[in-house]
């Protein structure tokens, strides 16, 4: 079976038929050697990790030429025969030429389909009722990224979303929320403690465990200028321990001490916005539809993607993907700016295409004017906003998460 694909600069146009149904081979029409060279190396990548083997061919046609792009058609046609069509992507001028070379071919077997990428179902374009079936399209965060030639940097971003699952224990699902119960109530004053924390670790003298700190206390109250008084972060870390995620802790004398349950806990604490970031995480990793499949067939959080070509690099709090959907997640656990808009912006725009998804996720609500208009432009820029994240209940939060693919 040999797929004939019309290259788009949107991605999963190009390979959304050989996730339903694997080919012996495709043959893509570019407008030039180097644009073949570009996504055969993509493609040979993501098809190596799954096992696929597809033999990529290049034909190079005159995108403006309909003669041109006819003859090249014909020429593919006669030469493999098995051929299929695929109308999903490429320009306008590429779809005419194939409706031209089909009443040529007419009755001879020859298939053409296209893809609605919204909801995966294949259309059947040459009238006789059949088309590609086999497994539904669906990306990884890894595959997805590499389709738009980069590469992710974290490790545990390059598991599968079963090996991210049973990454997570029990007991650290429970970390995740017990510490989510403390930092919705406050959000501001979480990231003081959560600042305090990350700076008694810092610079503390640790215990053979690595999980004790201690340190002066006159040291503490030099660390910023927005500290946390004692008697606040007392208070803040008498919840955390009721929440069994710090072991021990002391104020006596002149030195602070603090001792987490485990490493989890620790890195949970001492960062401002990663509770948070969990948060969505966990939620968007057990998300359910009403068949009580998953809604995100990929979650990753801390992603680190490296642009390749040494453009930069950016880290995207959480990542989701809903098919070959992918949906750019910023978490804001206190205030920003529409800076933080055009950074999410810009990501998605190269890492997705007009296929993404952007959503930032706020624990506190957006009451002054500077949010109103945050809000605005989050509308203008087609960014979905969701504020006062930590006002809301589980079956509301639950409800949103699942939202975000839509």
């Amino acid at each position: 079976m040999t797929y004939i694909e019309f290259y788009d600069p949107s991605q999963p146009e190009n390979i959304c038929s050989s996730l339903v149904e694997t080919p012996d081979r495709i043959v893509f029409f570019c407008n030039s050697y180097k644009q073949f060279e570009r996504i055969c190396k993509r493609l040979d990548e993501v098809f190596e990790k799954r096992g696929m083997k597809v033999e990529l061919v290049n034909k190079n046609v005159k995108q403006n030429d309909l003669q041109n792009i006819i003859d090249c058609l014909v020429e593919v046609i006669e030469e493999y025969g098995d051929c299929i069509i695929d109308l999903t992507g490429g320009s306008d001028l590429l779809l005419c030429a194939a409706g031209a070379v089909y009443e040529k071919y007419k009755g001879s077997g020859l298939q053409m389909h296209r893809i609605n990428l919204n909801n995966g179902e294949i259309i059947d374009c040459d009238g006789d009722g059949k088309v590609i079936s086999g497994n539904k399209m669906n990306l990884s965060v890894e595959e997805n990224i590499i389709l738009y030639g980069g590469k992710l940097e974290s490790v545990s971003a390059s598991m599968n979303r079963a090996q991210r699952e049973h990454s997570l224990s029990s007991e650290y699902r429970e970390q995740i929320e017990a510490a989510w119960s403390v930092c919705r109530r406050n959000a501001r004053r979480w990231n003081k403690t959560a600042a305090a924390l990350g700076f008694i670790t810092a610079n503390g003298i640790a215990s053979e465990d690595g999980l004790e700190f201690s340190l002066p206390k006159g040291r503490l109250r030099e660390m910023q200028t927005n500290q946390i008084s004692d008697g606040e972060l007392c208070k803040m870390i008498d919840l955390l321990y009721e929440g069994g995620l710090i072991d021990s802790y002391s104020f006596e004398g002149s030195m602070i001490s603090v001792g987490y349950h485990d490493a989890n806990a620790c890195k949970l604490l001492t960062a401002q916005g990663k509770v948070l970031e969990m948060k969505v995480f966990l939620e968007a990793l057990s998300a359910h539809d009403d068949n009580g499949k998953y809604v995100f067939n990929d979650v990753c959080t801390g992603v680190v993607i490296d642009w390749g070509n040494n453009i930069g690099i950016n880290e995207v709090d959480v990542i989701l993907m809903h098919g070959i959907t992918p949906v750019f997640v910023s978490c804001k656990n206190g205030q920003f700016n529409v800076n933080e808009l055009y950074k999410l912006d810009t990501v998605a725009a190269h890492f997705g295409f007009s296929h993404s998804k952007k959503a930032v996720v706020a624990t506190e609500p957006a009451y002054d004017g500077a949010y109103r208009m945050l809000k605005q432009r989050a509308i203008e820029m087609n960014t979905r906003l969701v504020d006062g994240f930590g006002e809301i209940s589980e079956k509301e939060i639950n409800r949103i998460i699942r939202s975000l693919c839509f």
